[in-house]
């Protein structure tokens, strides 16, 4: 029987914990189970390597099919509502919808990122942070936050759209070379790639209502 058939510890083929061993560990092969408490969560966790993918290849044949139905501004965070789309996409939106608020941007050239509508910089950094009576600034990209042809922060404009303490991590992020695009980043992991084993353990303790750890970026 091969290794994609012959049932292993919980019904899971030997592939399965060959592939997957970082999330489940040796330890749980030793006592038995894989101990994982939430299916679903491990599912979406799964789902999230084809969202990463999306995000950072866009060259290959299945994103030029789904972005230009459902995404065609190529970002797959700001997708279309279709009535009937199709499984595979259904799929994909479900692990979109729940790992989202993981992702932002990391601030490189300054040019891609909406302060006021994506997140950006750390975990929760978005339009909601704006102090209320700035809310319909003319302040829409991070080059409006840095000083005039200069790639440093503005700290009297950063401290007048946000409360101190947003302005001073904002003040303390670092600001890419020109020739560094802005880029997705998956906060919770220290090098901003995305990992199955990161998104379950941020998942799971908010499934549970705990506000898991998170990573704040300072550095490119």
């Amino acid at each position: 029987m091969g290794p994609n058939k012959a049932p292993g510890v919980d019904g899971f083929s030997g592939n399965f914990f060959k592939q997957y061993l970082d999330i489940v560990g040796m330890g749980t092969l030793r006592d038995g189970g894989i101990g994982i408490r939430n299916m679903h969560l491990f599912n979406i966790a799964l789902l999230g390597n084809q969202v990463w993918r999306f995000v950072n290849n866009k060259d290959f044949l299945c994103f030029k099919v789904l972005s230009s139905k459902y995404f065609p501004e190529g970002n797959i965070f700001k997708a279309k509502c279709m009535n009937k789309p199709s499984f595979t996409w259904s799929s994909i939106v479900v692990a979109v919808e729940k790992l989202k608020n993981g992702f932002g941007w990391q601030v490189g050239n300054g040019d891609c990122i909406n302060i006021q509508v994506d997140n950006w910089g750390m975990k929760n950094l978005n339009g909601g942070t704006f102090n209320s009576n700035m809310i319909n600034s003319v302040v829409n990209i991070i080059r409006d936050l840095w000083v005039v042809n200069k790639r440093k922060w503005d700290i009297d404009k950063v401290y007048l759209m946000y409360c101190k303490d947003w302005g001073d991590r904002i003040c303390n992020l670092s600001i890419g070379n020109e020739g560094q695009r802005d880029r997705i980043v998956w906060f919770h992991n220290p090098y901003g790639c995305y990992t199955s084993k990161s998104a379950y353990s941020w998942l799971l303790p908010k499934k549970m209502g705990f506000d898991p750890h998170r990573f704040y970026w300072k550095a490119i």
